[in-house]
């Protein structure tokens, strides 16, 4: 994973986004929300699809962890990426094993009844604004 932090509104103090194509555990997020790093997490960029290689090797952590990530940083937005199936073939192509999850199953999940960031998913070619 890859932290920007940066401090564009002095009124708002740094902010932070958190870019994890292949995921990122909760626990190694859990020191941006706290005084000692002084960011607010706007972003994580994390994606919904988990893949591994059969029994072998995980390869993107998915929703279910994007879930308990996402609220370990606090961040304000959850980003997918990284979901697009690969059309490649090779010797580990026959081997991967993907499992696609929705929003709605991450949040089933999660069991609990708030909604403290927003989740975005964006296409090839699409924006956001972050405010």
């Amino acid at each position: 994973a890859l932290v920007l932090a940066f401090d564009v509104d002095r009124s708002k103090g740094p902010e932070a986004v958190v870019y994890s194509p292949h995921g990122i555990h909760a626990d190694d997020l859990s020191f941006l929300p706290s005084p000692e790093s002084g960011l607010s997490t706007l972003a994580l960029l994390h994606g919904m699809h988990d893949v591994r290689i059969w029994l072998m090797k995980q390869l993107n952590l998915g929703a279910l962890n994007g879930i308990d990530a996402v609220r370990a940083a606090a961040a304000k937005y959850w980003i997918a990426t990284h979901d697009e199936v690969k059309t490649g073939a090779g010797v580990i192509a026959p081997l991967l094993v993907r499992t696609q999850y929705t929003i709605k199953e991450a949040e089933e999940h999660d069991k609990r009844d708030e909604d403290d960031y927003c989740f975005l998913e964006l296409g090839s070619g699409d924006g956001v604004v972050l405010i």
